[in-house]
């Protein structure tokens, strides 16, 4: 039961009041409950949100584990009043459920206040060492503190509030270290050794006098969040903990500590096992070999700049990601010479690539007491053992072992190059790729150069956004100036070269993700960040205002592709139309001829990596020079002419080139989302429909598993397994008669199968719960262009929608719109849908498809009215469904804001206020901080939206969406404070444990607690299993096990496979030599193939040495729970792109070049899917030959159909 306490003294600690009740509920009169057994309690004490100096608000939470013992403290207290520090405690009861979490910990045995409190208490320590895991099972320590006998010693403690780790050196500065960092903790007598995820974080005490005036930006932000000051001097945030040894401390892992007493062990020991961390007894041996020592670093840094970029890359990423120390590099330097003289560059690079998947193999997933005392040894692990030098030759020993040219050197160089990437962290630099990544303007034109140019964003150790660590102890608006300014400022060192910030791409600054140049030459020519920039157009008009000038040159590094180039006659410009109170109705939209559109279908259409549509695009976002937004069809124009609109043109440039951003030959499905549900409630849309909603999504979920057919229909609406065409695969073996039960766990790529759609089946489930991510069935998603016939009438659209099947729809009738992000009241409307065009309209209007027109006549234009919209390539959510429809009567009016004043300066921009303005969004980036706020502040008001502090927050989101194009920051004091401390509980996190949330009655709340998660379990014992398959399937990926794999394959989908290939081709040319040929070429594929797959696993997985599993690769998620899903969401869309790109190229490779179609080229692409089938097949669960196969499976049916559809002509 829950009890509600007030007038609590604000001198009083829980510690005291805890005390004074255990002497009450463990006394004579509650002694006939729990046996006369001391029982667990609960209190907690209310946050202040209103004094900054006091510890609480005199108001606190106590939970007891039964009504019994509620109501008789509550009778009691009413006799007899308890009192601390003489003021009498009022109780009454609460008005909530006790929470599971607060379940669990009442069932745990109670523990008596004062050893508790000594467990909250500081412990001595001796020393505090960093050290790194060496293959024998020994640390060898790199770091040791020093300590002053005559000082008081380097203490540990537990901060209960924040629940983290700290250790405070004689020097004021601390180790903090959060449980969930913490791998393992190994105990001997008087040390333990902590095996961490990632590095801690490093601060430093900041004396009070140099704390006041200098109110840090995050802190102030905890006024917003947490509603809590108080006077303590606020910490600096450091890089790393002895400026003496630079940033070794990003590669040592390992933290030993050692106690004075023995006592302290073992109560850092409980204190360990409350918060749940895994815990063993272990003795290590200790060495000091000098791994990391300031010569051995100078050596690798000098030892990188002698080799070429590909190499020294590779290199300093393996460090940079701790799989090997510098020490151990530096002996491979024969070694690697060697390799670049046989083998070339690109060929050694890709070795040394491979080594990390050679380290990792045999690593153990988890540790459990007493199974290893080192969670690194190598002992018993397969290659572990052998030396980094051993590692790389037993690489490239072998002709088919070693790496062949490297997949991304024969990418369209159009559409697709391999990009370097870097992650700065607060105490590292972590280097990933080169992946597969869309190419922009500027890529392009240096693609011969494209090692010079690397991705660099700014994340905290945990791969999540800096900005959003709100720690109220830490001022961290320095720190960013400092790290990350001055890597802005004045450049970066990676693999022995500097680079130079250079740009960024709209897109890219929200990841706070920018793009860095190291100068080369071009036709004997310097190119270097100023002269890119300068050659992208003239910037006169926007020179003097900062965030302007960034955001036009981030035109050209939007990732687009390549379609025609026009002549400069072809393009006119035309004016916009406007209304009377000057309201844009064209903005960000020009036209296009048929000609023109032709001419982009045919250059365009073939380079995408989806199945075509029965539609083409009559609209596409584009990049053209410097202007930007859509261009949509008109069939009036003659010829070949494109018309831009002033609202278009961003700044004057030459460059004629089209490029394409997004094509729109297909309708998109429309998804509700926590801010429309929200929105909807207000505006008086009854909740039935979404539960209904929600409930018909969970049911299709569940069904879709019971079949392959209906998992195929299911895998396609939701987006999921697109980029493998799992639906493909699903239908074709479907349609085979193979007699399969996947439900049965028959084995091999049936049951491959099987577990992709579990974990899609999780990512669904997991987006419903915590997003409120519901399908709508009557409702699209639509780009938006405007009325050029001035057909339409105020208050009317006309949109008409055709599948990918050709299915067609003319919407017709009274429609929802609205557009992301819903904040204000009037962001969503009805309007009226005309249907199909009437024999009067313009022939022109029919022939628009997968947009919605929007009239251009009335006061204001309706996209300004849904979330301040407009045409340059936004998309609109258009909802048939009546039951979601708003009710009769008078439309909220729209958000008319004003918007704040762009920041100018005297002097044109240069990079350097450039590189500032991204230092200070990085601060500033509030967007998410305001959205999340009003939705808070919506559940907790009658008036839900329109509630007056909502209305000023949605005010406040406007500026912060324009402040990348203003320069201008919301000021974070205006933002309204929440009114309560605790959440609803649909704002729960997934990894919550214990925090305190109430339940919501709000459309949110119901959605979120009608939502099981059953598939979590299940993926995750999938993703464990296929982690032990990537330590030995590999063994098998050996060309010896497919010489004979005709004679050998005889599964239920081979044999079916047979005799449709036995339809086409003459069963001889199974076993011929050139068959024998292909399943070599074939073999060398998926080897490469199996190395890129083995790179994106790896990469855009969330842990550092955990890589993602095949099947979610495939299903494109990312099971593991993540505190931040954002970050989860942000790697999810990355990992997609690149695998796209990858299963596009080979499955390129596998049907071949045939040059012009014949039937002799269609027969050749068939043989060669065959063979790639086959071989697939005969490696079974090998690491990336079930997705292999998947591929080669579509390339086999396509194959098929074509010949097909050309004898049925």
């Amino acid at each position: 039961m829950e009890l509600f306490m007030r007038n609590i003294h604000f001198s009083a600690d829980d510690l005291e009041i805890k005390r004074q009740l255990a002497l009450r509920l463990h006394g004579p009169l509650f002694a006939g409950w729990n046996g006369g057994m001391p029982y667990n309690f609960i209190v907690r004490l209310l946050k202040d949100r209103g004094h900054g100096n006091r510890r609480h608000s005199g108001r606190g939470i106590l939970v007891v584990p039964s009504i019994v013992v509620g109501l008789q403290l509550l009778e009691q207290v009413e006799v007899e009043p308890l009192s601390v520090l003489n003021r009498p405690i009022r109780f009454e009861s609460g008005k909530r459920n006790v929470m599971q979490e607060d379940l669990e910990r009442l069932d745990e045995p109670y523990n008596d206040v004062e050893p508790d409190g000594q467990l909250m208490g500081s412990l001595a320590l001796a020393t505090v060492q960093f050290g790194w895991p060496c293959p024998d099972g020994s640390i060898s320590i790199e770091w040791q503190n020093s300590e002053d006998p005559k000082k008081p010693p380097t203490s540990l403690t537990f901060d209960d509030e924040t629940r983290l780790f700290v250790i405070t050196t004689q020097q004021a500065k601390k180790i903090v270290v959060a449980p969930r960092n913490i791998r393992s903790i190994a105990f001997d007598s008087l040390a333990c050794v902590i095996h961490l995820e990632r590095p801690p974080v490093f601060q430093k005490e900041r004396s009070r006098e140099n704390n006041r005036g200098d109110l840090g930006f995050l802190h102030i932000i905890n006024l917003l969040i947490d509603q809590e000051d108080d006077e303590n001097p606020m910490d600096d945030r450091l890089s790393t903990l002895d400026e003496r040894r630079g940033n070794i401390f990003a590669y040592l892992l390992v933290l030993r500590i050692t106690f004075k007493q023995v006592s302290d062990v073992d109560t850092f020991k409980a204190q360990a096992m409350r918060v749940h961390l895994t815990t063993f007894t272990g003795i290590y041996e200790i060495s000091r070999q000098g791994l990391f020592d300031p010569l051995i670093m100078y050596r690798f840094d000098y030892w990188l700049k002698g080799f070429p970029f590909d190499v020294a890359f590779q290199l300093h990423g393996l460090v940079s990601r701790r799989r090997f120390n510098p020490r151990e590099l530096l002996g491979m330097r024969r070694a690697i010479d060697a390799a670049i003289e046989n083998f070339g560059a690109a060929t050694t690079a890709e070795a040394i690539k491979l080594l990390e998947a050679h380290r990792d193999e045999g690593r153990p997933d988890e540790y459990q007491a007493g199974e290893s005392s080192n969670p690194y040894s190598d002992k018993g692990h397969g290659s572990q053992g052998l030396s980094a030098s051993l590692l790389f030759n037993e690489i490239l020993r072998e002709p088919m072992n070693k790496p062949a040219k490297p997949f991304w050197q024969f990418y369209d160089a159009g559409r697709v190059f391999h990009c370097h990437r870097v992650m700065v962290t607060p105490t590292s630099l972590v280097l990933t790729g080169p992946l597969p990544d869309e190419t922009n303007r500027v890529i392009r034109k240096y693609i011969r150069h494209v090692h010079n140019f690397i991705r660099v964003e700014f994340r905290e150790e945990d791969r999540l956004r800096l900005h959003l660590r709100l720690d109220k102890t830490v001022d961290s608006s320095k720190f960013i100036d400092e790290r990350f300014g001055r890597i802005l400022q004045d450049g970066l060192i990676v693999a022995g070269r500097k680079f130079e910030f250079l740009a960024y791409s709209s897109s890219a600054l929200k990841e706070h993700a920018v793009w860095f140049i190291r100068p080369f030459v071009k036709d004997q020519k310097i190119v270097n960040a100023d002269s890119i920039r300068g050659e992208l157009g003239d910037f006169t008009k926007v020179i003097h205002f900062p965030a302007l000038y960034g955001a036009r040159i981030a035109q050209a590094f939007s990732a687009t592709e390549p379609s025609i180039t026009v002549e400069a006659q072809q393009i006119r410009i035309i004016p916009d139309k406007e209304s009377d109170t000057s309201s844009v109705f064209t903005d960000g939209v020009g036209t296009m001829s048929q000609g023109i559109l032709d001419d982009i279908c045919d250059k365009y259409t073939p380079s995408k990596r989806r199945p075509a549509s029965a539609q083409r695009s009559t609209a596409f976002q584009i990049r053209m020079g410097g202007s930007k937004g859509m261009l949509c069809l008109d069939d009036r124009l003659p010829g070949k002419v494109i018309c831009t609109r002033p609202s278009m043109n961003k700044f004057i440039s030459t460059d004629t080139m089209v490029e394409i951003s997004r094509g729109f030959d297909r309708p998109m499905p429309m998804y509700l989302n926590r801010p429309l549900i929200m929105l909807l409630e207000t505006l008086g849309v009854p909740m039935r429909p979404f539960l209904d909603l929600q409930a018909d999504a969970v049911a299709k979920t569940e069904d879709a598993s019971r079949s392959m057919d209906k998992a195929a229909t299911w895998l396609t609406t939701n987006g999921l397994g697109t980029a493998f065409r799992i639906p493909s695969a699903l239908l074709t073996i479907h349609q085979i008669d193979t007699g399969l039960d996947w439900t049965r766990r028959v084995g091999g790529l049936v049951e491959f199968l099987y577990r992709v759609q579990k974990f899609a089946v999780n990512h669904v489930l997991r987006d419903l719960k915590y997003k409120a991510r519901i399908p709508v069935p009557k409702a699209w998603t639509l780009v938006g262009v405007a009325d050029e016939f001035d057909y339409l009438e105020e208050g009317q659209i006309y949109a008409y929608v055709c599948d990918v099947n050709g299915t067609e729809q003319y919407i017709h009738g009274n429609v929802l719109i609205s557009r992301s992000p819903t904040v204000h009241s009037g962001d969503a409307r009805m309007v009226w849908a005309i249907g199909k065009p009437p024999r009067d309209a313009p022939t022109g209007l029919g022939k628009l498809t997968n947009c919605v027109v929007f009239s251009c006549k009335g006061q204001r234009s309706l996209p300004s009215m849904l979330a301040g919209g407009d045409l340059d390539g936004d998309i609109f959510c258009l909802v048939m469904d009546p039951d979601l429809h708003l009710p009769p009567g008078p439309e909220y009016p729209p958000a008319n804001y004003d918007g704040p004043e762009r920041l100018r300066i005297d002097t044109p921009s240069t990079a350097r206020e450039l590189a500032q303005f991204v230092v200070n969004f990085i601060k500033n980036d509030l967007l998410g901080v305001i959205a999340t706020q009003l939705l808070l502040t919506a559940d907790d008001s009658n008036q839900l939206m329109r509630d007056p502090d909502c209305l000023r927050l949605a005010a406040l989101h406007s500026d912060a969406v324009d402040y990348p194009k203003t320069g201008r920051p919301v000021d974070f004091l205006q933002i309204p404070r929440l009114r309560r401390f605790d959440k609803p509980d649909w704002y729960a996190k997934e990894t919550d444990r214990g925090e305190f949330y109430y339940e919501s009655d709000r459309f949110l709340g119901h959605l979120f607690r009608a939502i099981e998660l059953p598939a979590t379990k299940e993926a995750n014992r999938v993703a464990k299993r296929q982690r032990r398959l990537l330590k030995t399937g590999n063994e098998n990926l050996d060309f010896e096990n497919v010489v004979d794999v005709y004679a050998r394959n005889d599964d239920a989908i081979t044999r079916e496979l047979k005799r449709w290939m036995d339809g086409h081709v003459h069963p001889s040319v199974h076993t011929s030599m050139e068959a024998t040929e292909r399943v070599e070429e074939m073999f060398a594929i998926l080897s490469n193939y199996t190395d890129e797959l083995s790179h994106i696993c790896s990469d855009y997985s969330l842990s550092h040495r955990i890589p993602l599993t095949e099947e979610e690769v495939v299903a494109g998620t990312i099971v593991a729970k993540s505190s931040q899903p954002r970050a989860r969401n942000d790697a999810i869309l990355a990992m997609r792109r690149s695998s796209s790109i990858l299963v596009d190229f080979v499955r390129g490779e596998i049907e071949g070049s045939t040059g012009e179609p014949s039937q002799a080229g269609r027969r050749a692409s068939l043989l060669r899917a065959w063979a790639a089938w086959n071989v697939s097949a005969a490696l079974g669960d090998a690491f990336g030959a079930r997705s292999f196969g998947v591929i080669a499976l579509d390339a086999l049916f396509r194959a098929i159909r074509d010949i097909e559809n050309h004898n049925n002509r």
